[in-house]
């Protein structure tokens, strides 16, 4: 659980760790990440989590992605989007482990299955679109 102040403080850690990474500073955010955030990754959001898991991937620190992924798994936390799945998946077969990312798939196979936000935006626009056609 968050103490008063501490989730304002995540925030601006957030912002400081995107503003390092858009000024091509990768290495100076993963710095600010472990030093300051990574210590508790249970109250962590999986917003911020996902930031540093894009900045890895971007910044081809394909081994920090892992490992993240891998200490976040190892804390209980499930992964909610197949979009860092996909970095993880990645990840795996560039640095040549096939068995980790076959293990990877077969884990989050229920996450590829159901269908993504997006998908159901776009669903529901169809629907609506059918129905004025019919009417």
């Amino acid at each position: 659980m968050l103490s008063k102040g501490q989730g304002n403080t995540i925030r601006t850690y957030e912002q400081l760790v995107r503003a390092l990474e858009k000024d091509n500073r990768a290495e100076e955010a993963h710095k600010i990440w472990e030093k300051k955030i990574a210590h508790d990754l249970r109250s962590v959001p999986w917003r911020f989590c996902g930031l540093m898991l894009a900045i890895y991937y971007r910044n081809n620190m394909l081994d920090r992605l892992i490992k993240l992924f891998g200490a976040l798994e190892a804390c209980g936390r499930k992964c909610p989007s197949k979009e860092y799945i996909r970095k993880v998946e990645v990840a795996y077969e560039m640095l040549g482990l096939l068995e980790e990312k076959k293990d990877l798939l077969e884990k989050y196979k229920d996450l590829y299955n159901k269908p993504s936000n997006s998908d159901r935006k776009k669903d529901r626009r169809f629907k609506k679109a059918e129905k004025k056609a019919v009417h």
